[in-house]
């Protein structure tokens, strides 16, 4: 196989919907919900090789969006910093997590203040090259913590270097992350409940919808569902509400 060279994309300030999606190329986005007027503003460094993107996201504003990684890879994400709210899937993020997912589902992505994050994405086929495979398959839908951002900063190195090694960036993962525990995600029953206001959230997005009829709809009380939607998502009624 013929190998290509690295390139890097330099830092690109990101300002619409579409410029996003064109400055992340292995990334599917579907149903985005923009929360805030800066929702789409942000940030991205980007640096790919033949079987391995790596890159530095800033987002500025809030969102609600389903997210998929490219066909036949699997990418793992490890968040530098969350202002306030943040989920992805049913993982609530904060700062030192490391989240592995892959590309057989889409995932919600829900955020309401800026958000900072590293992602790396690889391709199962190099993976299985590699004999890794069967191992960060086992991690799918789990999540480890960074301690100390040691993943972070390493991983951080490469891009400052403008190039990726791929055996040595599949050895600092490997190195790092077979020492730590994976957990898998759990939600409390508030949360359960915050998922499927999200889902009701997304059923309406093409419509005004008072919220005493969305709290009817999963069979709370307003004031619950205000405090749900508040506490869990990190949303106000009048985000989206009339």
């Amino acid at each position: 196989m013929k190998k290509k060279s690295n390139k890097i994309l330099s830092i690109t300030n990101i300002s619409t919907y579409n410029e996003m999606v064109a400055s992340a190329q292995n990334w599917n986005f579907a149903c985005t919900f923009q929360l805030s007027t800066n929702a789409f503003n942000g940030k991205y460094t980007i640096l790919t090789s033949e079987n391995i993107e790596l890159a530095y996201v800033e987002y500025n504003g809030a969102m609600i969006r389903d997210t998929k990684t490219k066909e036949n890879t699997t990418s793992i994400a490890i968040i530098k910093e969350v202002s306030d709210k943040a989920c992805f899937g049913i993982t609530k993020l904060k700062a030192n997590d490391i989240i592995i997912f892959d590309s057989r589902k889409y995932f919600s992505f829900i955020y309401n203040q800026p958000l900072k994050y590293q992602v790396i994405t690889i391709s199962n086929d190099f993976l299985k090259e590699k004999k890794l495979y069967k191992y960060f398959s086992s991690l799918v839908n789990k999540k480890m913590t960074d301690t100390n951002f040691t993943l972070y900063k390493s991983l951080n190195n490469i891009i400052q270097n403008k190039t990726i090694n791929e055996i040595d960036a599949l050895d600092i993962l490997y190195n790092i992350m077979h020492e730590k525990v994976p957990i898998k995600p759990k939600l409390t029953r508030g949360e359960q409940i915050s998922i499927l206001i999200k889902d009701e959230i997304y059923a309406h997005v093409d419509m005004n919808i008072d919220i005493a009829l969305m709290a009817k709809n999963i069979i709370l009380v307003k004031e619950v569902y205000k405090l749900i939607l508040k506490q869990f998502l990190g949303l106000r009624q009048n985000t989206f509400f009339n």
